[in-house]
């Protein structure tokens, strides 16, 4: 789950990038980062929950 702190931050930095690049060139680097980190955060956060169910439910131990 993703906080509210994290996102105003995207936001502010897409301002940021706006007022030094301009507008459309702003918004293409915002996106590029904007969909690899939060690609690489959604990857992670799945790999951490990745151990099969039978193992989770009674709580044997999986090397990460």
């Amino acid at each position: 789950m993703i906080g509210l702190w994290p996102t105003l931050a995207w936001f502010v930095s897409l301002l940021v990038l706006t007022a030094l690049f301009g507008f459309i060139i702003a918004l293409m680097l915002f996106f590029l980062a904007f969909l690899t980190l939060r690609a690489r955060e959604q990857g992670e956060s799945r790999l951490r929950g990745a151990e099969p169910r039978s193992q989770r439910e009674h709580g044997v131990p999986v090397a990460s």
